[in-house]
């Protein structure tokens, strides 16, 4: 990689682990909030466009059903970005050149694949989505226009994932930040013009927001398109890792982070449906509710973004220490920040909602959401903590097994708390967060028993040219 990168690749492996979590974290946060600021944006917009009218709870509730189907098939996208980061950035520890150039070149043409697969599997799937929700026919009507449009976006968007991997396991977080803010600015900007139909434009509502995004994402990508050749960065196919077994590794880290998000948005299609039979209030309520809470969810991603270059780095330089000391910071200043937003929603959750001037069921469903979610927020960040950590060490298995039972689990259990015994939609929200809290504390504590070291020595993917030079575990960190 080109020599610029010669600081972070210091600071990683040998330097200060705190300022190199600030340095890799600060970017990645700043981008992450950047897309949920803007998906406010979007709702914001959207309600705005019909507020005062029976019509901004049913096209609020719609848009939130069209983002649980785009959560689905986006889902996907964890494939490309969970591989591209572990096998970048554990190549770049190990100091090897063409495994940084092979796993971005594979990273790429996995991503064009993925991107058309997912236009097709939308168009075909989400008449059936769109139906078994029992949405209401204005609701379905919103969702319906959102999804025609957005699922163009796939392909545009699988390869700027894959580029923004690439750039964040080789340690930079800067330029996928630049790359964010300006998408999600241009993708603001537009919205009120699109979405309310200001100056030249027509009308457009919820389209108008797709049309938005769609146009953003062109832009994103010709930015990263443009920063890989002025940067010189060697995308090349090598033969020695062969195509197959190379297709096979991105499969094995990808996928059952991949089915985690998969089966988690499938689980929010069954929710869905039993948030209906409430009405679409409290369906208006979660979705603007989740677009506030993605504020420290993604907050949380910046450290989560640290933390997988960190553990994929010096696990490729073998520096187990280090490694398990980056989880500990990580997860530190994670939990402060988290109790923090505990304390905002919890005690400012029907301020929050009164800024999107929705009708007063929809405040007082947004804020019983916000309040109850509050309580568990710092166990949110350890789930996803915990999840970066093991997908840096390319050892994905253990959070498929914890994290997907028990999100599952919300089902029936939101059945129960919500129907049988008549708690209504807050038996919806109580069922999502204790569950949260269980897969935090169970992945946090997996985590501690260092199973990843075996893991970690036994599938390195860099080429040895001997022998002798496998390196192996330390005894100290051998497995408890």
């Amino acid at each position: 990689m080109p020599d610029e990168a010669k600081d972070e690749f210091n600071i990683i492996t040998h330097g200060n682990l705190r300022k190199a979590m600030w340095k890799l974290a600060i970017p990645a946060m700043i981008s992450m909030i950047a897309v949920i600021m803007f998906e406010l944006a979007d709702s914001y917009w959207i309600a705005n466009a019909y507020k005062n009218s029976n019509l901004s709870t049913a096209t609020i509730a719609g848009f939130g059903a069209a983002s649980f189907i785009l959560w689905f098939l986006y889902s996907l996208f964890a494939i490309i970005s969970t591989s591209t980061i572990a096998m970048v950035s554990q190549n770049k520890g190990a100091k090897n050149q063409k495994g940084i150039a092979h796993w971005s070149f594979m990273s790429i043409i996995f991503s064009a694949f993925l991107g058309i697969f997912i236009l097709i599997a939308g168009k075909i799937l989400t008449p059936y989505a769109l139906n078994f929700m029992e949405l209401s026919n204005l609701a379905k009507t919103s969702a319906s226009s959102y999804l025609n449009i957005i699922f163009y976006c796939a392909p545009i968007l699988t390869f700027t994932l894959a580029a923004d991997s690439i750039f964040r396991g080789d340690g930079d977080t800067l330029r996928p930040m630049i790359v964010m803010i300006v998408a999600n600015v241009i993708n603001a900007a537009l919205d009120p013009f699109l979405i309310n139909g200001l100056w030249i434009f027509p009308k457009l509502g919820v389209a108008g927001a797709a049309w938005a995004t769609l146009f953003a994402d062109i832009i994103a990508v010709i930015m990263f398109v443009i920063l890989f050749i002025r940067r010189k960065y060697k995308i090349k196919f090598h033969k020695e890792f062969g195509f197959f077994p190379s297709v096979h590794r991105i499969i094995y880290i990808g996928v059952p982070i991949a089915s985690i998000s998969v089966g988690f948005s499938i689980i929010y299609l069954f929710l869905t449906k039993i948030i209906t039979k409430f009405g679409d209030a409290p369906l208006a309520a979660v979705t603007l509710g989740h677009r506030i809470e993605g504020i420290p969810f993604f907050i949380t991603h910046g450290f989560a973004a640290a933390v997988a270059t960190l553990v994929g780095q010096n696990i490729g330089a073998r520096q187990f220490d280090r490694v398990k000391e980056s989880f500990k910071i990580c997860l530190s200043y994670t939990n402060i920040i988290l109790i923090l937003f505990t304390l905002l929603f919890f005690f400012c959750a029907p301020y929050i909602f009164a800024l999107y001037k929705q009708p007063a069921n929809v405040v007082f469903e947004g804020s019983r959401y916000l309040m109850i979610c509050a309580v568990f927020e710092m166990f949110m960040g350890w789930e996803i903590i915990a999840g970066a950590a093991f997908s840096g060490a390319g050892n994905t298995m253990p959070t498929l097994y914890i994290s997907l039972p028990l999100s599952i689990m919300r089902i029936p259990l939101a059945y129960y708390l919500a129907l049988d015994l008549q708690m209504g939609v807050t038996g919806i929200w109580w069922a999502i967060s204790v569950t949260t809290l269980l897969k935090g504390i169970i992945l946090v504590f997996w985590w501690t028993r260092n199973r990843w070291v075996l893991h970690a020595n036994k599938s390195l993917p860099v080429i040895e040219t001997s022998k002798s030079q496998r390196l192996t575990i330390p005894v100290n960190l051998q497995i408890e």
